[in-house]
């Protein structure tokens, strides 16, 4: 078996969808960039709210609603 029939090798196949390897590849990925992405703006807001603590509501709202937008 050489990389592409690995890659390409399916997992689950119906009528009008068909998973492979390559499918799952990339969504892992995608989930861990955007996890770590989350976790990056997470510690720049706790970063700054430290230094302005009056400002922490308004902060942690905008982070909310980017972890939900991503």
């Amino acid at each position: 078996m050489n990389f592409n029939e690995i890659i390409n090798f399916q997992l689950i196949k119906t009528e009008h969808i068909t998973i492979t390897v390559y499918n799952v590849a990339i969504f892992i990925i995608v989930l861990l960039a955007t996890v770590s992405v989350l976790r990056i703006i997470r510690s720049f807001f706790k970063r700054y709210i430290e230094k302005r603590e009056e400002q922490r509501r308004s902060y942690w709202s905008i982070y909310l609603i980017l972890r939900y937008v991503v």
